[in-house]
């Protein structure tokens, strides 16, 4: 698995951190594991600035946003979720998740260029419910 999966209970944050290619695959297990974890609801970092080799492409983004939703139905509405992305087209493809998304889940989610604006918006008013 290219995600490392941390869980804290105290914060309520879930961090994937990815570690090499990103794939359909981890990311599904990932949020997976989140959901089977009773930790659907908590803030969720997913910190992709080490990410190697090529963003996600489009159908990926679009495949794994109907399975948050399908998630979302299950598990009730998601926590906010921050995303760390260092390229233009990371940044791009979150920005896409994070439009289907609002159509199809509660969820808030922001796209963000550095670790701190990440860790910043998770704990402002806008990144908390």
């Amino acid at each position: 698995m290219a995600i490392s999966y941390g869980k804290d209970e105290t914060a309520r944050r879930v961090t994937f951190t990815v570690v090499g290619e990103l794939t359909l695959k981890d990311l599904t297990e990932a949020a997976d594991r989140q959901a089977a974890e009773n930790a659907w609801s908590y803030a969720l970092l997913l910190d992709a600035s080490g990410r190697t080799g090529a963003a996600v492409s489009a159908p990926v983004v679009r495949t794994f946003a109907e399975h948050t939703a399908k998630l979302s139905f299950r598990y009730g509405p998601p926590g906010p979720f921050a995303v760390v992305v260092r390229d233009d087209v990371g940044y791009r493809m979150g920005r896409m998740f994070e439009v289907l998304s609002e159509n199809q889940t509660e969820r808030l989610i922001k796209i963000c260029r550095s670790l701190e604006e990440a860790h910043a918006w998770l704990k402002s008013p806008g990144g908390s419910r």
